[in-house]
C-alpha cells in the first residue's frame, strides 16, 4: 500500500514539475517573442579575435543659412561620442542655435550616445537653441522612447520638415 500512495505521490508531482516546465516554456516564449528586434539593448561591439573593433563615426556638416544640419554616419557609441561631443562645441563656438541632427545612417547607439545627445540637447536649448533629430530609425527610436527621451526631444521625419518648423 505504501508503494502505491508513493508511486502515485511521485506521479503527481512529476505531473505537477512538468506543468511548471510547460508554463515556463510558454512565458520564455512570450518573452522572446516580445523581445524580438530589441537585440540592440544587449549587443557589445563586435567581437574579433577577443578584442572589441569599434567602428568610426563619420559626421557630415552642412549649413543652411541659420541652420547647421550634422550627418551622422556609423555606431555611436563609446569611443565615437567625442566626435559629436566636438561638433556641438565648434557649432556653439559659432553660435549656431539651430541644428538637425540627421540619424539615417547611424546603425547602433550604446548609452554613452544617447546620453551625448542628451547633453548636447542640454547645452544647446541652454543657449537658447534648438536641437531636432531627423530619420531616427525604429530601433534607435525605441531606444529613445524607453529612456524617455522620445518626449523631450524633438524628432521629424526628414530635414525638410525640420527646416520648415525651425
Amino acid at each position: 500500500m505504501f508503494y502505491v500512495s508513493t508511486c502515485n505521490s511521485i506521479d503527481s508531482n512529476i505531473k505537477t514539475t512538468e506543468s511548471k516546465l510547460c508554463y515556463f516554456r510558454r512565458e520564455v516564449n512570450a518573452l522572446q517573442q516580445k523581445l524580438r528586434g530589441w537585440s540592440f539593448v544587449l549587443k557589445l561591439p563586435y567581437l574579433s579575435q577577443n578584442r572589441v573593433v569599434r567602428e568610426k563615426m563619420n559626421l557630415k556638416k552642412r549649413h543652411l543659412d541659420d541652420i547647421s544640419i550634422l550627418e551622422l554616419d556609423g555606431m555611436l557609441t563609446l569611443g565615437a561620442e567625442s566626435t559629436v561631443a566636438e561638433a556641438f562645441k565648434e557649432l556653439h563656438d559659432l553660435e549656431r542655435k539651430k541644428i538637425i541632427l540627421d540619424m539615417l545612417k547611424v546603425k547602433y547607439i550604446d548609452s554613452i550616445g544617447i546620453g551625448q545627445i542628451a547633453s548636447g540637447y542640454k547645452k544647446i536649448k541652454e543657449n537658447g537653441g534648438q536641437l531636432v533629430l531627423v530619420r531616427v530609425n525604429e530601433r534607435i527610436l525605441s531606444l529613445l522612447e524607453m529612456t524617455g527621451l522620445k518626449d523631450v526631444l524633438p524628432i521629424y521625419p526628414d530635414v525638410e520638415h525640420a527646416i520648415d518648423i525651425l
